[in-house]
């Protein structure tokens, strides 16, 4: 299905992987879609075309939300064990965004 999405110089110029370019190649031919991504230089690239994005944190406060997931604290220290880098701040500001 993908690999119709080729993957123009500009994104290329990036430097980004192929895993990140792929996602934005199709989201850009999808603004309505929403890519995820982690990397701070994708995440740099998705907000200059201004393409919709959010994170695995982001991917966890949606399961969270609609009850796939009972404790959001767990899974965000699971990703920390795991050898997940996470940032302090974004962690704060998705628990702001929860009920508890």
């Amino acid at each position: 299905m993908f690999s119709e999405y080729l993957i123009s110089d500009e994104i290329k110029n990036w430097g980004l992987g192929k895993g990140e370019s792929s996602v934005l190649a199709v989201v850009i031919q999808h603004p309505e879609w929403i890519a995820v991504i982690d990397d701070g230089a994708a995440r740099k690239c998705a907000n200059v075309y201004n393409l919709n994005l959010t994170g695995t944190l982001g991917l966890l406060l949606i399961a969270y939300r609609i009850g796939w997931i009972e404790n959001l604290q767990e899974a965000v220290d699971a990703l920390g064990h795991a050898g997940f880098y996470l940032n302090k701040h974004l962690i704060e500001e998705v628990f702001k965004k929860t009920d508890s």
